[in-house]
């Protein structure tokens, strides 16, 4: 079949050879602007591409050195003692290298852990809080690290801040351990009637709870 040629009319009103000068030429008159916008498109590319792969990295890096100290801290070779101090003064430059890091509250409570073992309450003090403070701490860690510090200011007779702590503790998971915890400083602080308003809590709230039966138990002996 012989092939149809355009009439110069026909070519003249074809839309998409219109519409193809049109951008080109439209293009052409502004291409210093397209240029430029090229350029920082292909610059918004490259950065976060580095970005990227330096996140990636960095990241790696973080959590090799966590590996590393907490392998030191567990280990049960030889030279336990010098491990234990080695992988103290690594999880301090952790902490110190990643402020905010997502393994920066299990640094902590490694030192926690160690200052405890040492009996340096102070030290235990400040790294509990650290945890506790810190906005990337995951809810269960944050409240175990709350429970810790609570007992520390037990032994100090600090009732209010304890009793401040134990109230922080997640309701849905640690409400028993809160309300018997609550109860105690009640009883150190002579207020009976407040400590068995907690042993209460504890049975009727959460009785399937290990410390249901401990709480009954308790009641009987907190009197006026």
């Amino acid at each position: 079949m012989a092939r149809h040629q355009l009439s110069k009319e026909e070519l003249r009103d074809d839309p998409l050879k219109d519409w193809f000068f049109y951008a080109t030429d439209y293009v052409y008159r502004r291409r210093t602007l397209f240029l430029i916008g090229g350029g920082f498109l292909l610059a918004l590319v490259v950065a976060g591409a580095a970005a990227f792969v330096g996140l990636r990295w960095s990241n790696e890096r973080m959590a090799a050195r966590f590996n590393e100290a907490e392998s030191l801290a567990m280990s049960t070779r030889s030279d336990v003692e010098a491990n234990q101090a080695k992988a103290r003064e690594m999880f301090k430059a952790f902490v110190a290298d990643y402020p905010s890091g997502a393994l920066t509250p299990y640094a902590w409570m490694h030192l926690a852990q160690a200052a405890a073992l040492a009996g340096q309450s102070e030290e235990s003090e400040k790294t509990l809080r650290q945890v506790v403070d810190l906005r990337s701490s995951p809810a269960s860690l944050r409240a175990i690290a709350a429970n810790s510090l609570a007992k520390i200011y037990e032994d100090q007779g600090a009732w209010n801040k304890a009793a401040e702590l134990y109230k922080s503790l997640p309701a849905e998971s640690f409400g028993d351990l809160a309300e018997f915890s609550l109860g105690r400083v009640a009883v150190a602080e002579n207020k009976p009637n407040e400590a068995r308003d907690h042993y209460k809590a504890v049975a009727e709230q959460h009785p399937l709870s290990s410390l249901a039966a401990l709480a009954r138990d308790v009641l009987n002996f907190v009197h006026d």
